[in-house]
């Protein structure tokens, strides 16, 4: 599947006394997902869901501040981010499933400003409101087991492990150029467990509960 969306744009933004111009597009972005489903592949791995997933959205601002009228300020900023996502499930037995996989995304940010010059003068590149170039990662794996109990009365006990990194180089007026590499501080990993039970009334269908790949956010 895929999705275009653009020319959303605010134009409502202008203050009396800052500016002349204000107009921000947030809303130019695109989105492409390929998906497959199988099942009875494997003993282990009786069904199979894969994502593949892209996304590019743009954020571009146009000012003109009234202390400057002649001087116009474009800001241009971007992420990418591409995603990908496996899960596998199977019975064991006939009373127990069990559902494991892992998921993958990437994001890359571009940030700049580009300001004219006074009197129409040359246009300057400076520093956006992001530091460009920015690496982001978020690695997941997940596994849970679900257990029949009763008719009606289901447990899912599941363990999540999540890991973040990002990449980044700051300037800081005080101490001039800084590499930021979240993946090698604390903090950049975590365990998450989950445990529920899903009672099912007399006239409703059973449906899963507590999937730990769907109730924990993504970082």
């Amino acid at each position: 599947s895929k999705t275009y969306l653009e020319d959303v744009r605010i134009t409502d933004l202008l203050f009396s006394g800052a500016n002349l111009r204000y107009e921000w597009n947030p809303q130019v972005r695109e989105m492409v997902a390929l998906r497959y489903s199988g099942r009875q592949l494997a003993r282990w791995a009786e069904s199979v869901q894969v994502v593949v997933s892209h996304q590019r959205q743009f954020e571009r601002l146009f000012t003109v501040a009234a202390a400057s009228p002649r001087v116009e300020t474009r800001s241009d900023d971007r992420v990418a981010t591409t995603g990908l996502v496996v899960e596998l499930g199977a019975r064991i037995g006939e009373r127990q499933r069990l559902t494991y996989g892992f998921e993958t995304y990437h994001d890359t940010i571009s940030s700049h400003r580009l300001v004219t010059g006074p009197r129409g003068g040359p246009a300057t590149w400076q520093q956006g409101a992001y530091p460009d170039g920015t690496q982001a990662a978020n690695t997941a794996a997940f596994v849970q087991h679900e257990t029949e109990l009763g008719q009606r009365l289901a447990a899912t006990l599941g363990l999540r492990y999540s890991r973040v990194s990002i990449r980044s180089d700051l300037f800081d007026p005080s101490r001039g150029p800084v590499h930021l590499d979240l993946a090698a501080g604390a903090g950049s990993e975590r365990w998450d467990p989950a445990f529920s039970t899903v009672h099912t009334p007399v006239d409703a269908r059973a449906s899963r509960g507590g999937d730990i790949n769907c109730v924990m956010d993504r970082v």
